[in-house]
């Protein structure tokens, strides 16, 4: 059963993970290349040395996606090595 739900953990991990990366580069493509004060797009986003801007919540987004990614691989990796 542990071995099950560690590999779901780390199966959801990968998803997340392509989940980041695909609004990585949509916010790359879609997001202004300047600081918008007036949609407090002010959060730089620097993709290969193309800088964009993004709000308060969809850097919220992108850095939850990532953290929650690691998370999902650390504890599927610990439950799967745990005896």
């Amino acid at each position: 059963m542990r071995r099950i739900l560690a590999g779901v953990l780390i199966a959801l991990g990968l998803i997340l993970l392509g989940a980041w990366w695909q609004l990585h580069y949509y916010f790359a493509s879609t997001r202004p290349k300047h600081p918008n004060y007036v949609t407090q797009s002010t959060h730089e986003l620097n993709v290969h040395g193309s800088i964009v801007y993004l709000n308060e919540h969809e850097d919220f987004l992108l850095t939850g996606t990532f953290v929650a990614s690691a998370m999902c691989w650390v504890a599927g990796g610990l439950l799967w090595r745990r005896r």
